[in-house]
Order: structure tokens, then sequence, then C-alpha cells
């Protein structure tokens, strides 16, 4: 499944642009070059890999804009085989969560957010990538990461048991949280954690 937007809007409702997919061995693939994409009420992009899919692949340039109205403006959750990764070098808007990368069973592969340039805001948390399954975390930031919350986190990077390393990279820009500006939960077995910061 391809999905892509190269200018004007995209506007639900409820979510900007959903995609479920169980297809089997079957990618999610989303990219947005320039306009925007906004969920008045919810999310600006969810995506969901079922148990039989693979990788979910979300890519925002430079020119594009992402809002969610009240729950998480990109949202990727795989349950597939293989794995999840959300670039963006735009602005990502929402109220509670602005960027939520995850794999949903112990048997998903790695998890990256990569942010390029732009900024990336939830009150709640900017930046959450979680690994429930065998792959690593990985987030690389480069613009401004913000949680607008007394009690929030700009990153949070978590894993599971059965998960490997943690790398948490900050080249530039801001990561601010009220709580914490990054906060790691490194739950694996004889997995390290990795956290390089411009301060």
């Amino acid at each position: 499944v391809t999905v892509t937007q190269s200018s004007g809007i995209i506007e639900g409702n409820t979510t900007g642009i959903s995609v479920s997919n169980g297809g089997a061995n079957s990618s999610t693939k989303i990219i947005q070059t320039a306009g925007e994409i906004i969920g008045k009420n919810s999310n600006g992009i969810a995506v969901v890999n079922n148990a039989n899919s693979s990788n979910i692949e979300i890519i925002q340039g430079a020119n594009g804009k992402i809002t969610g109205g009240g729950n998480i403006g990109i949202y990727a959750g795989n349950a597939g085989l293989g794995s999840t990764s959300v670039q963006t070098a735009g602005d990502v808007n929402c109220s509670y969560v602005g960027i939520w990368a995850t794999t949903n069973n112990t048997i998903g592969k790695d998890v990256t957010v990569t942010q390029i340039s732009g900024t990336v805001v939830g009150d709640n948390i900017g930046i959450i990538a979680r690994n429930l399954g065998m792959g690593t975390v990985t987030v690389q930031t480069a613009g401004n990461v913000i949680a607008n919350s007394n009690t929030g986190y700009g990153v949070h990077a978590y894993n599971s048991t059965s998960a490997k390393d943690i790398n948490v990279t900050q080249s530039s820009g801001i990561i601010q949280g009220g709580a914490s500006g990054i906060r790691v939960s490194n739950k694996g077995t004889n997995a390290s954690t990795n956290v390089i910061t411009t301060e």
C-alpha cells in the first residue's frame, strides 16, 4: 500500500490518512513531499500493519505539515514481521503525542524515527519510539521536539525484554519536556543505551 501527497490539503473529521494493512508480506508507505494533512479530532496519519504484513515507512518532506487534532500527529503501529520507520522534515503537531512509532508484537524488527528538520510538538510527548519486538530503537533529531505538558517528555524511547539497543542522537535543535527532555526505558536483556546530545 502506497499513498503519496505532493500538494494540497487532505483533511478528515477524525483522521487525515488512515491505513490498515493486512496483506501477507505487504508493506505500507506514506510519502508527503508537500501539502498539509489534518485529522481534526484524532490523528493526522494513522498506519496499522496487521500480523501477516511487513514494513511501515512514513516520509514527510520539508514543505509538509501534519496535524492531529486530539490524539497523535503520526501513528505507525506495526504488528507485522517488518521494521517501522518515520522520517520528518516539516512540522508535526498534536495535542497529545507528536509522533508514535511502535512494534506491537514480539517478533517485529527495528523502530526508527528520524527528524531531519522542522518542529514536532505534542502536549504530552513529542516523540515515542517503542519496540516490543526483537529489534533496536533509534531516534535521531535535528530540529525542535517539544512536549508542552508539565509532566511531558520530549522524546520517550522504550524497549521490552526481547528487544535490542536504544540509540538516541540529537545533532541540533531543542528537545524539551516539562518532566524530561529525553526519557529512556530500556528493559532489553543485554541491551545497551546510547544517548548523544548537542549539550
